[in-house]
């Protein structure tokens, strides 16, 4: 069964963390690592705070990740990077820690399951991995930790001295014998009795160094957390939740997801249509009629792909009191079955300590259950996709609390967006007025980790739907009428569409049956590009979605932007795909190592000049670190020999374009130059190896950079059999989404921006590239224009460079149908030989389009040289 492959947001934000556990492990200071890593993410630096103590060396960082954006994979994907890039080990001991006893159950469960992908995704990285519990631990032999990541789960508590699991953690262990014999033993618990320290499990922890995964960290950001942790003598501690501590014990939050990438990435149900009645009895047959017509939906969602969902409504209950008539869950379980006729198996009740869906599989295709009835919240933990609906019938005087509950409906089916859009958004009901509601349902998804300025677009009022019968069972869909207009020699039948159509040729009109889905829509804009805004609107008549807002995007307007691509003859490729494959050779790399570049007895060459004495403390830090791992890992070093070390790199070392015989061959001619010229000894490098990955890498790197400069030099030359050109039939299109990160919460109202937001400026709001943007927003000659997203290939324009992709600041489309393409640069950085660089490709993308293009890069704040370019 192959790994499950990771969301580009979840690969950018691991990759941050890659990047700063590289410079940790390189001896970097943990705070200008995360200073520079931050700045590279957010286009502009985070101050790091530090733990008081011993845990103020340990790197200890938060990926914030909303709810449905996939925390638990994430985390299973980091232990690798962690282990390998800064503790340079093989193997690990992990101290994964959960707010609660159910989701620690629910996260045991599946990395116990060999063919969970969280799971799947740790084989993938270690040959060998065991889970254990804190129970299981307290047996735990030397060779599971010696040969293999061993994974220990558990909540805070359970490693608190004031509980009784606490105190079997540090209570003496005899089993724990064999961890104690040659392995030294600073700073660990001392029995009292013997002076020496005690056989326990948190010492055998503790010798480990471990790697701390907290799950839903907010909650454990407290003094007695911090000296809990502190116990055990963490490698570094990486957190995962929606919301981190902004405020008390502020968290190092180095990558931060926004709700617009989860939703470019399909993984959640986006946006929630609200709908509000002040009859609780209307309101819960207009929620159901809801889930009925999406589960009719969803029926021809599987008929087209054969994807099965049975669309479920939670309903939030009163409290049941002893004092006053409420509108309990046994009473509203009665009522849907009695007055709603609802089928008493479709209905279940999980509160207080009923819980009626606890052994059922809610995905299968003969479970029965389509609305569940809570309170305040399903059980922690608790996950499933076909959750749509959600309708409060609290009284709508008490303030609807739902922070809970909203979560849970919407995470996406199987992360795939549907055909139908209904089955994209999720809906909220309510006995208030929209405005409250809304308000209410925006608390609450900030709660789930969205961002406050975000959440305002991710609810929206629900259409208007007069003159519905709300207790017709099922509601009738409304036919939709398409007027096509005049079409010559163009003949429809109703076998082209996927939806129910009856054709009227005489007419020119379609009518719609049911909903027409995204398919049928993108053919009738293809032939039919006149009618695109009355095909637009159909879709979302016979879809019963709000018509969408003003915004380019929003009104299908095309933003293409022609690309820069090779030609060789009458052919034409990517510019990328041309450079893989620049012609180099690895046997033209020397394999002779420096003693600047490697020397086994003095690292700091790996920094360069250690200049304070904090620098040092933590240079000392994680050389402990990782030689405790070392010392852990290999019992023997005498035993390898050439052809393991060389097999060990060539697994780790990316050689896509180097045969393996080759690769091969090289490393074997380096190791001996080391063992022979240097006289070095194969333990040594054993222990140093991942040093020595990084100097292949390197050489590797710089290989491959130079074959491909010197293949990109070629393209820019006109004579050349390949040549770099701009064809205008190959374009980047911009698309629906625009999965920004960080959004602009300046003052300015920007009018003419592509989409209904924008991505925030570097350097943070109200600097030179945010004037820079109102100035082309204010241009005459503008229609409109995007604030370009770095590093998003898929949703965003670049320029390829010989080493890397160039993405421009602002990309904008003239009235008269021209591109223009500003890159701004402060004056301190306009003459560096990056700007220069991209300056060059920049300028001969544009002489390139036959004048359809315009390039300009501004300097400082003058911003004149657009004007005069137009």
């Amino acid at each position: 069964m192959s790994e499950l492959p990771l969301k580009q947001y979840q690969t950018r934000a691991l990759d941050s963390f890659r990047t700063f556990m590289r410079r940790c492990g390189n001896l970097e200071d943990v705070k200008h690592a995360f200073y520079q890593t931050t700045e590279e993410a957010f286009g502009f630096p985070c101050e790091y705070h530090a733990i008081d103590g011993t845990l103020s060396e340990v790197p200890y960082v938060c990926l914030r990740v909303p709810t449905g954006g996939g925390k638990t994979f994430m985390a299973c994907h980091a232990i690798d990077i962690a282990a390998q890039e800064y503790k340079h080990a093989d193997f690990s001991l992990v101290l994964w820690l959960v707010p609660t006893n159910p989701i620690l159950n629910q996260t045991l469960e599946a990395l116990k399951d060999v063919d969970h992908p969280y799971r799947r995704a740790l084989d993938a990285a270690f040959p060998n991995v065991a889970i254990k519990t804190v129970e299981e631990s307290l047996n735990l032999s030397l060779a599971e930790v010696s040969g293999c990541t061993c994974v220990i789960l558990a909540t805070m508590q359970s490693f608190r001295r004031d509980n009784t699991d606490g105190l079997r953690v540090f209570r003496a262990n005899g089993a724990l014998m064999p961890f104690f014999g040659t392995h030294a033993a600073d700073g660990l618990d001392i029995d009292e009795n013997t002076g020496k320290p005690t056989i326990s499990l948190a010492n055998v922890i503790a010798m480990q160094h471990p790697i701390v995964i907290v799950d839903e960290a907010h909650n454990a950001r407290t003094l007695l957390t911090f000296n809990t942790l502190e116990t055990f003598k963490p490698a570094c501690i990486v957190e995962f939740t929606a919301t981190p501590d902004v405020k008390v014990n502020p968290s190092n939050v180095l990558y931060s997801v926004s709700a617009q990438e989860l939703k470019a990435e399909e993984m959640i149900k986006l946006p929630i249509i609200v709908e509000g009645r002040s009859d609780w009895h209307e309101l819960l047959q207009s929620a159901i009629n809801q889930r009925n017509q999406l589960e009719a939906i969803s029926k021809l969602e599987e008929h087209k792909t054969g994807e099965y969902i049975r669309p479920i409504m939670l309903i939030q209950a009163e409290k049941e009191s002893k004092n006053t008539e409420t509108k309990h869950a046994k009473w509203l379980k009665n009522s849907l079955i009695t007055d709603f006729r609802l089928n008493e198996n479709e209905v279940k009740i999980v509160t207080g300590g009923t819980d009626e869906i606890e052994k059922l599989d809610l995905f299968a295709k003969d479970c029965e259950v389509r609305y569940i009835i809570t309170q305040q919240k399903l059980k922690e933990g608790w996950d499933c996709s076909f959750a749509y609906v959600l309708c409060s019938i609290v009284d709508s005087r008490s303030k609807i609390q739902v922070e809970q509950i909203l979560g849970r409906i919407l995470r996406m089916p199987r992360a795939k967006k549907k055909n139908y859009p209904q089955l994209n958004q999720s809906y909220a009901f309510a006995t208030a007025s929209f405005t409250e509601i809304a308000q209410n349902l925006r608390d609450a998804l900030t709660q789930n980790g969205f961002d406050r300025q975000e959440v305002e677009r991710m609810v929206q009022q629900a259409p208007v739907r007069y003159g519905e019968d709300l207790f017709t069972f099922p509601p009738e869909q409304e036919e939709t009428v398409l007027v096509l207009g005049a079409h010559d020699d163009i003949v429809l039948s109703e076998a082209d569409f996927e939806s129910a159509v009856v054709i009227d040729a005489k007419s020119n009109t379609v009518v719609f049956k049911t909903p027409m889905t995204s398919d049928d829509k993108n053919i009738l804009v293809r032939i039919f590009p006149k009618a695109k805004l009355s095909i637009e609107k159909a879709f979302f008549e016979s879809n019963r979605l709000n018509i969408p807002g003003p915004s380019p995007a929003e009104q299908g307007l095309d933003f293409s932007v022609p690309r820069l691509v090779v030609q060789q003859g009458d052919f034409f490729d990517d510019v990328e795909d041309v450079l893989e494959e620049s012609p180099w050779s690895i046997a033209d790399i020397s394999t002779e190592i420096s003693k600047t570049e490697y020397d086994p007895e003095n690292r700091e060459i790996q920094r360069g000049k250690i200049d304070a004495e904090k620098d040092r403390i933590s240079i000392e830090f994680v050389e402990k670190i990782q030689q405790d791992a070392s010392l852990w890992e290999f019992n023997d070093v005498q035993s390898w020999e050439l052809s393991d070390l060389v097999h060990w790199l060539d697994k780790r070392i990316d050689h896509r374009d180097i045969t393996a015989q080759e690769m091969v061959a090289f490393l074997s001619r380096l190791i001996l130059d080391l063992q022979t010229q240097r006289n070095i000894s194969m333990a040594q490098l054993v222990v140093d190896r991942y040093r020595l990955k990084t100097l292949v890498e390197s050489k590797i790197k710089d290989a491959r950079a130079t074959a491909r400069k010197a293949t990109f030099q070629q393209f820019l030359i006109p004579e050349s059999e390949c040549k770099a050109v701009v064809n205008p039939e190959y374009c980047f299109t911009y698309g629906n989404t625009y999965p920004v990160n960080a959004q602009y919460s300046g003052a300015y109202k920007f009018k003419k921006h592509y989409y209904d937001m924008i991505g925030c400026f570097d350097g943070k709001d109200g600097g030179e590239e945010e004037r820079c943007a109102i100035f082309i927003d204010q241009l005459e000659e503008v229609e409109y224009w995007v604030r370009n997203l770095d590093s998003r290939e898929y949703d965003s324009f670049y320029l390829q460079l010989h080493n890397r992709k160039f993405y421009p600041d602002f990309v904008a489309k003239l009235k008269d149908g021209r591109i223009l393409i500003v890159e701004h640069k402060g004056a301190d950085r306009y003459s560096s030989d990056d700007s220069k660089e991209k300056r060059l490709i920049g300028e001969f993308w544009a002489s390139q389009s036959k004048g359809k293009c315009l390039f300009v890069m501004t300097c400082g704040t003058n911003f004149d040289v657009i004007k005069n370019l137009l």
